[in-house]
């Protein structure tokens, strides 16, 4: 049975990634701003694949940041603040893109976020941040 739910929740996190691949069209360019909007969606893509990555081995997998159980602990409140924080900017990043005049500067900057995020989130796979 703990197989079946595993096996569910891969089947889930992989539609979920192929419905943002079909929404974001990456392989789809703006005409004045080409470099920019493909680097902000490859970017949300490589962080999604690591947050949904994260998630799985979160809510099956034991050990890695075992102090996140302990709320006392201040890494703790590092790390809970800042997954916080990637689970809400780079999303709402990628859904408001559309309604900002300096775009170009903005799909940079996002990209960037993006891709902290991802290097954070693979650390925390890795267990090796802080």
């Amino acid at each position: 049975m703990d197989s079946f739910i595993r096996l569910v929740f891969i089947a889930s996190f992989l539609l979920l990634y192929l419905i943002a691949i079909i929404i974001l069209k990456p392989a789809r360019y703006h005409v004045k701003r080409k470099y920019s909007t493909m680097a902000l969606k490859f970017s949300y893509l490589i962080y999604l694949a690591f947050f949904l990555i994260f998630t799985y081995l979160f809510m099956f997998y034991q050990g890695g940041t075992p102090y996140l159980e302990n709320p006392d602990d201040p890494r703790a409140i590092i790390h809970f603040s800042i997954l916080l924080l990637a689970f809400i900017i780079p999303n709402t990043g990628i859904l408001i893109r559309r309604k900002i005049k300096w775009r170009k500067e903005f799909n940079i900057i996002m990209s960037c976020v993006n891709l902290i995020f991802a290097f954070f989130l693979w650390k925390l796979i890795e267990g090796t941040f802080i």
